[in-house]
């Protein structure tokens, strides 16, 4: 290697660590603006020969965000006090003297767990108050980072094109081979999106109803708990029919929980097949634990919005694998 290339290669070095410095801080925003302009790229071309470049990279946007926004909004509100009503019923039906006779009964201590409850509230409030400096700077993060999401999501949708043929250009690939690793990856992308987040939405919603019509309480909530626990793959949406068909069993409500039961086994369960199947090849999908280990190692890295990432990040790399052992003879 001479010096000029070793130079050239020492200045792509530094500056491709100063940029990924950059980028660090809103990597999570950054994928999610592409994972999100892919979604809404069929529609951007739809709508471009009648409203033109710009307005058809706008408008997909906006309707993305009134359908995403208002819902959640709308649903937010209600979980809330879905929530705050289910922790009200507790209360009322959890008896704490049953509890404390009981370590008193084994310990010879008597415990106030009231009063112990109360004091552990108290002392996370301080904690809280305490650190308002830490929630203001989250929050200056998130509206930052919502913002850059936005505008990236613009940019992906109107310019997504030319970046891609560029990046082509730039990576030091054979054109066909460069043009199998983009199709492999667009393929994984969309067996992970329509495959798993889809599928998860569909049927958390069926779920939903299915808890409306046999009258579960805090049904909302549930359904909103669901859309994260769908895409855990072998728990998913039963870990809340389940365990409501029994809870309505034993309430008394036997045909409703019978009919639950056979809702969740018929149709909920048929639809994860179904769909899956008629959305994307499943020779695409990834295995469940593969999955499980992109939620968790997404949440873990990126917070809640990597419980959707995740399994995307490592769909592409499986394509990216399966592309450099198929080629790399070649190269």
């Amino acid at each position: 290697m001479n010096q000029r290339r070793g130079f050239l290669l020492l200045i792509i070095t530094v500056s491709s660590l100063l940029a990924l410095l950059v980028l660090l801080p809103f990597v999570e925003y950054i994928i999610a603006s592409v994972l999100l302009g892919y979604v809404l790229y069929p529609m951007k071309e739809r709508l471009r020969p009648y409203l033109g470049e710009s307005v058809s990279s706008f408008l997909p946007i906006v309707l993305a965000l009134f359908l995403l926004v208002v819902p959640l909004t709308v649903a937010s509100v209600v979980v809330v006090q879905d929530a705050v009503e289910l922790s009200r019923n507790i209360d009322a039906t959890f008896d704490v003297t049953a509890v404390e006779d009981v370590v008193y009964e084994y310990t010879g201590d008597r415990v106030d767990i009231s009063e112990t409850l109360g004091s552990a509230v108290e002392r996370i409030g301080r904690a809280l108050v305490g650190s308002l400096s830490q929630v203001f700077g989250l929050v200056s993060r998130v509206l930052l980072g919502t913002t850059l999401f936005i505008f990236l999501l613009y940019y992906v949708l109107k310019d997504g094109e030319e970046f891609v043929v560029w990046s082509k250009d730039v990576f030091p690939l054979p054109p066909e081979i460069a043009d199998r690793l983009y199709d492999r990856l667009g393929e994984m992308t969309a067996a992970v999106v329509y495959g798993h987040l889809l599928v998860a939405v569909v049927q958390s919603v069926l779920t939903g109803v299915g808890l409306v019509a046999v009258g579960v309480p805090n049904a909302l909530f549930w359904t909103f708990m669901m859309v994260f626990l769908a895409i855990l793959p072998i728990v998913g949406v039963f870990f809340v029919w389940g365990p409501a068909s029994v809870y309505l069993a034993l309430t008394g409500e036997v045909g409703a929980g019978v009919a639950l039961a056979v809702y969740g086994v018929t149709l909920v369960s048929l639809s994860d097949n179904y769909l899956r199947s008629y959305l994307v090849d499943r020779d695409m999908g990834l295995n469940p634990g593969v999955v499980l280990v992109g939620v968790l190692g997404g949440i873990y890295a990126m917070g809640v919005i990597g419980l959707f990432i995740g399994p995307v990040i490592l769909g592409a790399f499986k394509a990216t694998l399966a592309v450099y052992k198929n080629n790399y003879e070649s190269l």
